[in-house]
């Protein structure tokens, strides 16, 4: 199923992290550009309007799921694209505060603008952008990822907020936008290593796989996802 409309949707939106592996034998070696010499994987999280699309993945224990990654902390700042919407900058920043607030760990630096922040450029810098996705209109955003495979860690980050979708603050605008910090708060789970959660008795969780039109409620972390978090980082 693929929504056609932006308003008046009677079906709850699925944050489903499909996990697109490159095809056997194509991993990135990388031995001249941005990682020299480093043996890295691109996965891409697809969050789709369609939970049926879904794909589980991880280790899960306790109402939070992990990808068996983990962020290199020393390149934790990113760059959002300048042309984003009013209002976007500040709503990544009160998303990354609230998983730097479940750990002693500092999971984030800064978040500054940049005009050539672009999804999907392995390029040394975390970016984000808002723009519209190319593939299905049901696509709310998209987390990409290079992992080292040898240490298991996330070397760089990429997100790309869906522009099919209006964006905003569901604070103010209600349920006639898709919440920024809502769904960036989501999305910077799966950057810090932890992938999305489907079982109903978890729904109130920020990591749980579905998301509608003014929700706000994965603004605020669980404490499910807190315990998933400090496994990774500690408390």
């Amino acid at each position: 199923m693929k929504f056609r409309k932006k308003f008046g949707l009677s079906l709850s939106i699925a944050l489903a992290a499909v996990i697109a592996f490159p095809a056997a034998g194509s991993a990135l070696t990388v031995s001249q550009g941005a990682y020299p010499g480093r043996n890295l994987e691109k996965i891409v999280v697809v969050d789709y309007a369609n939970a049926k699309e879904a794909a589980a993945s991880g280790k899960s224990s306790g109402g939070y799921k992990l990808t068996g990654y983990r962020l290199d902390l020393a390149k934790n700042s990113c760059y959002l694209n300048s042309s984003s919407p009013a209002g976007a900058l500040s709503a990544i920043k009160e998303a990354t505060i609230e998983w730097d607030s479940a750990t002693s760990a500092e999971l984030f630096g800064n978040v500054n603008t940049s005009s050539t922040a672009k999804y999907g450029v392995l390029d040394k810098q975390n970016s984000i952008e808002f723009g519209m996705y190319s593939g299905s209109s049901g696509v709310i955003a998209v987390t990409a990822y290079w992992v080292d495979r040898t240490t298991k860690t996330i070397v760089e980050f990429d997100m790309l907020y869906n522009t099919y979708y209006d964006w905003g603050d569901a604070t103010k605008d209600g349920s006639k936008v898709m919440d920024i910090q809502n769904i960036a708060t989501h999305e910077f789970g799966h950057a810090f290593g932890l992938a999305d959660i489907y079982s109903g008795a978890y729904s109130k969780v920020t990591m749980y796989g579905y998301s509608n039109f003014g929700e706000t409620s994965k603004r605020d972390l669980e404490p499910q996802d807190i315990a998933g978090i400090q496994k990774i980082y500690g408390k």
